[in-house]
């Protein structure tokens, strides 16, 4: 939540609530019924999956961007040919702008949704950040994503011990607990696409080994995990959508972003 002088204050969720809630998230779900809507086919298309930490980091910044996008969510033992054509990778998440480019990265799609943002001192603030959020996101991929995937799947890396992936992992979050000593959030007092941008993975790492976690050296994390865990933005942003591959139906993400999508679908018409 937010003072009267305008900076994030962590509301009172403790420890174990943040584990229920991973628990909760990861091992059952809540199912949300959402209707498909209208939208314009200007909008930019996304393919994303729920549980992915790169899609999740995308849906992040396009909902605290406020850039509306056609989404269709699929599972990844089974991508529809759409999403093959535009990305051979196949991998998510995947965005087709309205003129055909194809962003095939969470960090770009992030950056995108920046760039694209109204003016306003919500904008400037997150672009102050912007070269702190690709030092963050970059380390985060490049340097603790392979320890938190052996980690998480240490038994498809026997060459070492998972206690020993883990180790590897914490030096990277010793780091970041260090910084949010120093303020609230990793971009300072409110947070900003450097912390959207790495809070998925902070989020996986926590739900290997819950137990751990609870016991675990880096109070300044746990606290900045609970607080973002419990915010409307991450909350909106895992919301449960139907697969596309059986649907054939698109959603409005943000779904709050649905009223901006039909204004937006009118004045191009107005145009024509």
């Amino acid at each position: 939540m937010k003072t009267g002088a305008g900076v994030y204050r962590p509301r009172s969720i403790t420890l174990h609530q943040t584990i229920d809630l991973l628990l909760q998230d990861f091992h059952n779900p809540p199912t949300h019924k959402l209707l498909p809507r209208t939208m314009s086919l200007s909008l930019p298309l996304l393919y994303s999956f729920r549980r992915c930490p790169y899609a999740i980091r995308a849906r992040l910044a396009l909902r605290v961007c406020n850039m509306p996008v056609r989404l269709r969510e699929v599972v990844l033992s089974n991508k529809p040919e759409e999403l093959w054509a535009l990305s051979p990778k196949g991998t998510v998440p995947v965005m087709q702008l309205s003129d055909g480019t194809v962003l095939t990265e969470s960090m770009d799609i992030a950056l995108h949704a920046l760039e694209r943002m109204a003016e306003s001192p919500t904008k400037d603030a997150l672009q102050a950040g912007r070269h702190q959020a690709i030092e963050m996101m970059t380390q985060c991929d490049q340097r603790f994503k392979p320890w938190l995937d052996k980690y998480k799947y240490a038994d498809r890396f026997p060459e070492q011990a998972a206690t020993e992936y883990r180790r590897q992992a914490v030096i990277i979050l010793s780091q970041w607990d260090r910084q949010l000593a120093r303020s609230p959030f990793l971009s300072g007092n409110n947070p900003g696409l450097a912390d959207w941008g790495v809070l998925p993975f902070v989020r996986q790492f926590a739900a290997v080994e819950p137990d751990w976690w609870r016991t675990q050296p880096l109070p300044q994390l746990a606290s900045w995990l609970s607080l973002l865990l419990g915010t409307d933005t991450f909350t909106q942003s895992m919301l449960r959508y139907p697969e596309y591959r059986q649907t054939r139906q698109e959603y409005c993400f943000p779904a709050d972003a649905q009223g901006r999508a039909h204004k937006v679908k009118r004045r191009l018409l107005r145009r024509v």
